[in-house]
């Protein structure tokens, strides 16, 4: 809910803030781009994002998510590609340049816990895909294993997939671009 009854203010105060929101919001959403070989792709500008609806990600259980990513600049700050809302995972590039992934329990009080792969290439498509079996999660970029590593599923992960960027603990927003972009709501390596 964006806002209730008891927060309205006399004079309309309530629905200029309401319409200052929604038209900052229509500046934040990414643009979708035709790319040289004829297929699409969404172009992310470092302060935008994509709420996706809570059904395409499982609610119990493995899943896999897929995509082919280019960045596009911004070394030097913590990128978020993919994140989960309340913390559960998150697929970025840390400020290196690396590929990060995390995964932890916001909603149980755990502390983050970052992993980190290879260099993720800019300027060029590279292929994505993470495999959560329940037990580990695996990342692998165009095809081979980079990042490995053991999780604690919490009881449910159906919270707002987020698509280009987080405010939560500083992840950052992601300069770049995305497409392709598979949810399997089973772990297929």
């Amino acid at each position: 809910t964006l806002w209730n009854r008891g927060a309205r203010t006399e004079g309309g105060a309530m629905k200029k803030e309401m319409q200052a929101f929604w038209d900052k919001r229509d500046e934040t959403v990414p643009e979708r781009v035709r790319e040289a070989d004829g297929s699409w792709s969404i172009e992310f500008g470092g302060d935008d994002y994509a709420n996706l609806p809570w059904e395409i990600w499982p609610t119990f259980g493995g899943c896999t998510l897929e995509m082919d990513v280019m960045p596009l600049g911004e070394r030097g700050k913590s990128q978020s590609i993919w994140a989960n809302w309340f913390g559960l995972y998150d697929l970025g590039i840390a400020a290196d340049g690396k590929l990060r992934c995390g995964f932890w329990g916001f909603m149980r009080g755990e502390a983050a816990k970052w992993h980190y792969g290879p260099v993720l290439p800019e300027g060029r498509w590279t292929k994505l895909k993470v495999v959560n079996d329940c037990e580990k999660i695996e990342v692998y970029m165009d095809g081979k294993s980079v990042l490995s590593f053991p999780i604690s599923m919490p009881a449910s992960n159906t919270l707002a997939p987020i698509l280009g960027g987080s405010h939560m603990d500083g992840l950052g927003f992601f300069k770049g671009r995305l497409r392709n972009l598979r949810i399997s709501h089973s772990a297929q390596n």
